[in-house]
């Protein structure tokens, strides 16, 4: 690069012959470090690719069982309002962890506003720990123990799939059920005549 560089093409001609083209890395000229390296990497997106399809139909299919829309698991923050509340989590929960969810997709996509990606990070821990919450409603709702629980927070595209296209069934309808019969005493007696 001892030339000297005196218009655009030349600057151009400059880098294309400094920069190694992806093609001649990985074709007939390429290492095999290399072309490993690019075979891993597709194997990897490929592999995230897949555990992405089954988190949306184990979740979509386990919403609908709960008595939910299923198409909500597609939406991102309405997603997580849908699944605390058909969860059975009281409103002060879904709504602490919907918007959680909103300022941290907020804060993903805001680009370089510091401010917003500042504060989309800071929200991250709540979100979770109010995840780990709806995640143990969710089993519950399924007659489920802290070990599914544990399972549906760490490998979420295996156990929502087991329990939105396996047997699992919700055993109660909601917080309705759970707050205990509607009569106490029973069915009432007929009057003696």
């Amino acid at each position: 690069m001892d030339a000297q560089i005196n218009n655009y093409g030349d600057l151009m001609n400059v880098v294309k012959d400094q920069t190694p083209s992806f093609m001649s890395a990985v074709g007939a000229g390429g290492s095999a470090p290399s072309l490993i390296a690019v075979l891993l990497m597709a194997v990897f997106l490929a592999l995230i690719a897949a555990g992405a399809v089954l988190l949306l139909v184990g979740t979509w299919k386990t919403v609908k069982k709960l008595g939910g829309r299923g198409w909500s698991q597609v939406i991102p923050v309405f997603r997580d309002y849908e699944m605390a509340s058909v969860a059975g989590c009281d409103k002060a929960l879904t709504i602490a962890y919907t918007a959680c969810s909103g300022v941290f997709v907020l804060g993903q996509v805001s680009g370089n506003v510091e401010g917003l990606r500042a504060l989309g990070n800071l929200v991250s821990l709540p979100m979770f720990v109010l995840g780990i919450i709806v995640a143990r409603q969710v089993a519950r709702r399924f007659g489920k123990g802290a070990g599914f629980t544990f399972g549906l927070v760490v490998l979420p595209f295996v156990f929502y799939m087991i329990l939105g296209c396996g047997k699992a069934q919700p055993v109660d309808d909601g917080p309705a059920a759970s707050a205990g019969p509607a009569d106490p005493v029973g069915p009432a007696m007929p009057a003696a005549a």
